[in-house]
């Protein structure tokens, strides 16, 4: 007789039950405390509407704060040593590929795109979404010339037209697979090619140290800023950004953190946060349930997008949406807009913060005039006006 024959058999039909029930629980316990906290976060801000200038001090702590969960700015801004390539000149703006140092050891590249004539112009940052490139968002690749639109329907170009200094910035990504073949083990040839895999992989990296991958792109976002400044042809005391998709994050992020910015527009990103990040829907699919690690944040208990788009107030703040975007329910992204719209009214600024739902999905507002699209109106009225 063996020494375990009397021992009871509690078998698989015994166990996973169990293993379902502890689960469950967790599960259930986690996203009510989240909501707990995220319906709660009132008790972080102490905003002060008695004027701009006492409320811009009042939310100052706040914007360290949000710093802070992104691993904070340790790096110094030395000198960029930029590089200009000429690249074309069309009948209205000239193209030039621009390369900067982000801080030592990573240098970036950007397309810059100056009109022709008289300057200075006021300048814009443009900002791709995950699966973009700048020479696309700017209408510069075959398919373009081929006739065939993208969702960013050639905006970089337009508003080079339309009378701006555009910097049209890359985002890490990740890059074409056979580039990799034969360097790597399968899995990490997979990590370090596929677009947010690559992403989620820096990430981790981040993470090892109290960094994050988003706190680091928005400090070589900044620099872009730094880079328009420089420029003689840029009126630096009219800088604005334009984001569409991940970029539309960036461009309520960086317009949080960078108070050079004089106006954002944040395309196809710009949402009701605790929804967006961690409940199901038929219109959207939740972060929580992606591979997009980079996009679970340590912060809802503090901020929704609209605590972020606080912290923009009082520059001039826009939000655009597609209402057939599979990645944001546009009613839930007008609900959080309307937090953000009473601060801005309570202040007595409420023409510096709109939001325009066009009838596409996840892109800019389609049309062809680009005078009329409303995020360019808005930005005329607030760097140009």
């Amino acid at each position: 007789m063996a020494f375990y024959d009397d021992w009871p058999v509690l078998g698989i039909a015994n166990v996973n039950p169990r293993q379902q029930r502890l689960f469950e629980q967790y599960e259930h316990y986690l996203l009510q405390h989240i909501k707990d906290l995220y319906d709660a976060r009132e008790r972080y801000w102490n905003r002060d509407f008695s004027g701009l200038n006492a409320y811009v001090h009042s939310v100052e702590p706040n914007r360290q704060h949000f710093l802070d969960s992104l691993g904070g700015w340790p790096w110094e801004r030395h000198d960029m040593h930029l590089r200009i390539e000429p690249l074309a000149t069309t009948a209205d703006f000239r193209v030039e590929r621009v390369y900067y140092r982000v801080f030592e050891g990573v240098e970036t590249d950007a397309l810059l795109l100056t009109p022709l004539g008289k300057g200075p112009f006021p300048g814009l940052v443009l900002q791709i979404g995950i699966y973009g490139v700048p020479e696309t968002a700017c209408g510069f690749t075959e398919t373009e010339h081929a006739g065939i639109d993208s969702t960013y329907h050639r905006i970089g170009g337009r508003l080079a037209r339309h009378g701006y200094t555009v910097l049209a910035t890359r985002m890490v990504t990740g890059f074409e697979p056979e580039t990799l073949a034969g360097r790597f083990a399968p899995k990490l040839q997979e990590l370090k090619s596929g677009q947010p895999h690559a992403r989620m992989y820096l990430n981790r990296l981040c993470r090892t140290i109290g960094m994050d991958l988003f706190g680091v792109e928005m400090f070589a976002l900044s620099r872009g800023v730094d880079l328009l400044e420089s420029l003689p042809q840029v009126a630096n005391d009219r800088i604005g950004f334009y984001g569409k998709s991940q970029g539309g994050q960036s461009a309520l992020w960086l317009g949080a953190l960078d108070t050079r910015l004089q106006a954002v527009v944040s395309t196809a990103w710009f949402n009701e946060r605790y929804q967006k990040q961690v409940i199901p829907s038929e219109h959207y699919r939740p972060f929580a349930l992606t591979v997009e690690e980079d996009k679970i944040y340590p912060h809802l208990h503090e901020f929704a997008d609209s605590d972020i788009a606080s912290l923009i107030c009082p520059r001039a703040f826009m939000v655009e949406e597609g209402k057939h975007d599979g990645a944001v329910y546009w009613p839930l992204a007008e609900e959080a807009f309307a937090e953000v719209k009473a601060i801005y009214d309570r202040l007595g600024i409420g023409e510096k913060c709109a939001i325009h739902v066009h009838e596409g999905g996840h892109e800019i507002e389609p049309g062809e005039d680009t005078a009329q699209l409303h995020s360019v109106q808005f930005l005329d009225r607030w760097l140009k006006g």
